[in-house]
């Protein structure tokens, strides 16, 4: 009897379906493992500046500013949050403060390139980023 000394290509089909499934899971966990860490980021970042955002309600509170004439609020009052179907802009009220970066360096918070809504009078922030619905979420205040 001859004896055979190669690899049979059942062998190698499965060697090769044996490393693809290693790799889809890695992958799978990988990318699940680093949207997890972008939404624990974005959830310290939200502390970060709503802390900052309460610094600056008692610091106004703290100067007797009662009257909404005087405008000491930082970010960009009223902005655009949205258009409707006939593509005229939606506002998201005089309440309402936008704060891009630069203004959260104002408030003393850099290193965070995200947009968030601030009410200071009602102590209300909102991160534009994670919300997708911002109109509704206002709304609700």
């Amino acid at each position: 009897m001859k004896k055979e000394n190669g690899v049979t290509l059942f062998t190698v089909i499965l060697t090769v379906v044996v490393a693809l499934l290693i790799a889809s899971t890695s992958i799978i966990v990988g990318n699940n493992l680093i949207l997890e860490a972008k939404e624990q980021k974005q959830a310290e970042n939200y502390e970060i500046v709503l802390e900052a955002v309460r610094r600056e309600i008692t610091k106004i509170e703290a100067g007797g500013v009662i009257s909404p004439a005087v405008n000491t609020y930082i970010g960009v009052q009223n902005p655009v949050i949205a258009q409707d179907a006939e593509e005229n802009d939606v506002y998201a009220g005089s309440d309402w403060y936008l704060l891009e970066p630069s203004h959260l360096l104002q408030l003393g918070v850099d290193n965070i390139e995200n947009n968030y809504l601030v009410n200071y009078k009602l102590g209300i922030l909102i991160d534009i980023n994670a919300t997708k619905d911002i109109v509704s979420e206002i709304e609700k205040y």
